[in-house]
């Protein structure tokens, strides 16, 4: 049995998130245009704690996820092509 070192494949700190249960809707979300805003407090401080590493990711479909100046809500942006 072979082992892999996961920080070969990705920082762990990506690899926690994206494993984490939260994202699968969040992302669905962020895809859909919506803004995640301090309303929904567990999203938005999931998005906090892992922004650096989720904008590493979502940069790989060329799709920014933008906080606002505030820092009340974030939101994923795919430019025009």
């Amino acid at each position: 049995m072979s082992s892999t070192n996961i920080e070969q494949v990705m920082p762990v700190k990506l690899a926690q998130a994206l494993a984490n249960p939260l994202f699968p809707a969040l992302d669905s979300a962020l895809r859909s245009g919506r803004h995640i805003g301090l309303d929904e407090l567990d999203n938005h401080a999931f998005l906090m704690d892992f922004q650096e590493y989720l904008e590493e990711f979502y940069a790989r479909y060329n799709v920014e996820l933008i906080r606002a100046p505030e820092g009340s809500s974030i939101y994923a942006h795919v430019p025009p092509r």
